[in-house]
């Protein structure tokens, strides 16, 4: 009976270290998933705020451009003076 117990409890013993690795693997593979998601978060994040800058840069050029036109004089006086009563 003692032969038989302590065939068991080395069975289980020597199995004990596998299933802790086992464990161990698959809590790295789900830590690894979420480091994964949390930078694919952030890749989409610079997208975002790249394509923000993209728009704010258009928008301040539009208007430089509208500005332009309006500060160039165009030789005539009459003109000049109506456009800047306008």
């Amino acid at each position: 009976m003692l032969t038989l117990l302590g065939s068991l409890l080395g069975f289980i013993s020597s199995a004990f270290p596998d299933l802790l690795k086992i464990w161990q693997d698959k809590q790295d593979r789900k830590h690894e998933l979420q480091i994964l998601d949390r930078q694919m978060e952030q890749i989409r994040l610079g997208h975002n705020q790249r394509l923000e800058e993209i728009t704010v840069n258009a928008d301040i050029n539009e208007s430089l451009a509208l500005l332009k036109h309006d500060s160039q004089p165009s030789g005539v006086r009459w003109v000049d003076g109506l456009r800047a009563s306008v």
